[in-house]
């Protein structure tokens, strides 16, 4: 579908004037700061991936623009400079969309996962308010690679855990020190994360 690879084409360019931007705005640009082009180019994508999504055309169009690598290289830089989350955000909803089919799980448990998300995301040592929702994300497309990966995905998991042991036992505590929603969530996500990756990890060591 041509517009699929049309908007490939866009999300890739904006990531390109984007990373050339940085440290370069004007205060003219502080009203549209550089990372909403790429959000919204994301959004799109999005959108369109989550009503085609079981057609064959945007695997292959991902595969032929090298998109998914682009993507996972663009949050790693974000999750590294700690920066503009809201581009984090965008990236990792799409990831999930594209996890739950059985060939996008199967192209994100290739790439290399620990050093794309898992490490640079292990530096980050509180979930502020604008870094919940990042791991919120992270956690529910993990749990998406385990329902369509399955064993396979069983590696990542025992990465995720050891690199965000820390992070993952504050999340689950968390509802004893606050009850607002967003920790909350947290700590469900986190659970079902964890009750996920426990079933199939015990299957394996069998």
């Amino acid at each position: 579908m041509l517009i699929f690879s049309f908007l490939a084409n866009i999300v890739q360019n904006s990531f390109f004037h984007y990373e050339n931007s940085l440290g370069s705005e004007s205060k003219s640009d502080s009203n549209f700061p550089q990372s909403q082009i790429p959000v919204l180019c994301l959004s799109l994508l999005r959108h369109l991936l989550s009503r085609f999504q079981q057609s064959q055309t945007w695997l292959e169009i991902f595969h032929r623009k090298i998109l998914l690598q682009t993507l996972l290289c663009q949050l790693h830089h974000n999750l590294r400079r700690q920066n503009d989350t809201e581009i984090i955000h965008a990236i990792l909803g799409l990831l999930i969309l594209v996890a739950r089919t059985a060939k996008g799980s199967d192209g994100l448990l290739t790439s290399d996962l620990a050093q794309m998300i898992w490490l640079p995301l292990s530096d980050v040592k509180q979930a502020t308010p604008e870094w919940i929702p990042v791991f919120q994300l992270s956690l529910q497309l993990m749990v998406q690679l385990l329902r369509n990966g399955k064993h396979e995905a069983v590696n990542n998991c025992v990465t995720v855990v050891t690199l965000l042991e820390e992070q993952l036992t504050s999340f689950l505590l968390a509802p004893k020190f606050s009850l607002k929603s967003s920790h909350i969530e947290l700590s469900v996500v986190t659970a079902s994360f964890i009750a996920g990756f426990m079933a199939y990890h015990k299957q394996v060591s069998l």
